[in-house]
């Protein structure tokens, strides 16, 4: 793992990390007590990278079994195939808006999704100093720069060729974040929950 900032910028700006949790804790104590773990071991200095990150919560959206979906084969004919990662955005977004973890009050969260691995050390810095120079902004993020798309990209409708990755800095506080929540929100039930949240955002 990559050294989130530098000693000489630790904390100039203060970061705190959320582990979100998708299911309840209630049906995956395991799961429960390995983020505990992780959470001991950064109060407890075990981590080098600890010392870029004012301190570290744990939370859950608490998603039952049935809502805690995730089948990318099932993406053209079940409308609740992507649900998982669409709730669980809301519940986080949510959180960070009226957290219940701390008393502290968050206006930018930067969403890193699990298979997200930084290759560039100082990788907080970088984003700390991006958000400042590129204020004011709804969301900050850029498109996917992977090659899966490269032998057939010219066959993607706008919309998926240009979207934000789901990988970005959000403003809370910006009426077009609170908007675009506020929709997906109204949408949870109907048949645009079958698109991932980053895509229906950009498609808004």
């Amino acid at each position: 793992v990559q050294m989130p900032c530098t000693p000489a910028s630790r904390k100039q700006v203060e970061v705190d990390v959320l582990l979100f949790f998708s299911a309840s804790f209630n049906a995956w104590p395991r799961a429960r007590l390995t983020a505990q773990r992780v959470l001991d071991k950064f109060h407890d200095g075990h981590f080098r990278w600890g010392i870029c990150f004012e301190n570290m919560y744990l939370d859950t959206a608490s998603l039952s079994r049935t809502q805690d979906r995730y089948e990318p084969i099932l993406q053209n004919r079940d409308l609740l195939w992507v649900n998982g990662p669409n709730r669980q955005f809301e519940a986080a977004a949510a959180a960070v808006q009226n957290p219940t973890f701390t008393d502290n009050e968050y206006e930018l969260f930067y969403l890193m999704e699990p298979d997200s691995v930084p290759w560039q050390i100082g990788w907080l810095d970088m984003i700390s100093h991006e958000l400042e120079v590129r204020r004011p902004f709804a969301v900050l993020g850029s498109k996917y720069h992977g090659y899966k798309w490269h032998d057939f990209e010219f066959k993607l409708p706008l919309p998926l060729l240009h979207h934000l990755n789901g990988n970005a800095i959000y403003n809370t506080s910006h009426e077009l974040t609170k908007l675009m929540f506020g929709q997906l929100r109204d949408e949870a039930h109907g048949l645009w929950n079958m698109i991932p949240f980053d895509l229906r955002m950009g498609q808004m």
